[in-house]
């Protein structure tokens, strides 16, 4: 069984397409944007290294403006969680219906909202991707965790963390950040795609002081971060896996 990312898919969202959100809106979700690095706003051809666009919107404090001069998909999704198996990259602009349009290369979404922490603690974020997959609290970078062929320069680095491994190499750890119980955060995530090809983003997050399981290699599970609990099925992993990982309990709500 494929995991809906927003309680509310509909059968129509049951495809790979579902893993970027949900067309039905969700108080429980985040929204996400769909941008194409390739064109502006009326669709003529626009000639940017998909870097210097990353990395500009990072270090200007995930400023919108940046990206708002691209190509915008009209119709926004919805989810509470990110943790996309290797699928096509096609299926991104097709999930929200400009693939006509959009060829499956040089774009990135942009998810955000409000969210709270309903046990309050320290916490970092820990993720992959295959390409792209940032992640900012306040406005404020807390993870990178792009493909390692990339190398973006970002006002940014990542911390230490136990051995732990994903489909493409070691996960990165984010920058500690503490939450009081019921405290609302600003969370944005951007996640993307330069080649085409194939795509994966994995979100995962720690709590300070918690131990995980490990795998049977002595890697760390950490918890999928999630908006609303669930199980997610092992069997929906086609395309050569995921980092190891556990399903958490209801630690974080979303806020609107």
């Amino acid at each position: 069984m494929l995991p809906a990312l927003s309680p509310l898919a509909s059968a129509a969202e049951s495809s790979d397409t579902q893993y970027f959100g949900s067309r039905a809106v969700s108080e429980a979700a985040l929204i996400g944007i769909f941008y194409d690095l390739k064109q502006d706003q009326k669709g003529a051809t626009k000639r940017v290294r998909y870097e210097d666009v990353i990395c500009e919107f990072l270090n200007k404090g995930w400023d919108e403006t940046v990206l708002n001069q691209f190509f915008r998909a009209a119709q926004p999704l919805y989810t509470t969680q990110i943790f996309i198996p290797y699928i096509k990259a096609e299926n991104a602009p097709r999930a929200f219906g400009v693939e006509k349009t959009v060829k499956p290369s040089n774009w990135v979404i942009h998810y955000k909202g409000q969210v709270a922490s309903l046990t309050g603690g320290t916490f970092r974020f820990v993720g992959l991707s295959d390409d792209l997959l940032a992640v900012a609290v306040n406005s404020r970078t807390v993870l990178m965790a792009p493909h390692p062929n990339f190398k973006f320069q970002i006002d940014w680095q990542p911390t230490e963390g136990p051995p732990t491994s994903g489909p493409n190499g070691p996960i990165k750890f984010g920058t500690w950040f503490t939450v009081k119980k019921d405290d609302v955060i600003d969370l944005d995530i951007l996640i993307g795609e330069c080649p085409g090809g194939g795509f994966g983003a994995w979100l995962q997050i720690e709590e300070k002081g918690v131990t995980y399981a490990e795998s049977e290699t002595k890697h760390t599970r950490f918890p999928v971060f999630q908006l609303v609990p669930q199980t997610l099925d092992p069997g929906i992993f086609k395309w050569g896996g995921v980092p190891f990982y556990s399903s958490p309990g209801p630690l974080w709500k979303g806020i609107q």
